[in-house]
């Protein structure tokens, strides 16, 4: 089971769509330059791939600390 991490400056940016998703995060990246941002496809109406994307947050809020 994961832990909640405290780790300031992280996001993350799902969407269905591979380019709108590196579209966003690149958009966030670019304003938010001190911040850790992240890109997953993933459909927010599956279960499975919430799972995947808090798994994928996690560990990169684990690097970032």
């Amino acid at each position: 089971m994961l832990r909640p991490v405290d780790v300031d400056n992280v996001a993350a940016v799902t969407a269905r769509n591979a380019m709108e998703v590196e579209e966003t995060r690149a958009e966030i990246a670019k304003s938010c330059p001190e911040s850790k941002v992240i890109g997953v496809v993933a459909d927010g109406c599956k279960y499975s791939d919430l799972e995947m994307l808090v798994q994928q947050v996690s560990l990169c809020a684990h690097k970032a600390s």
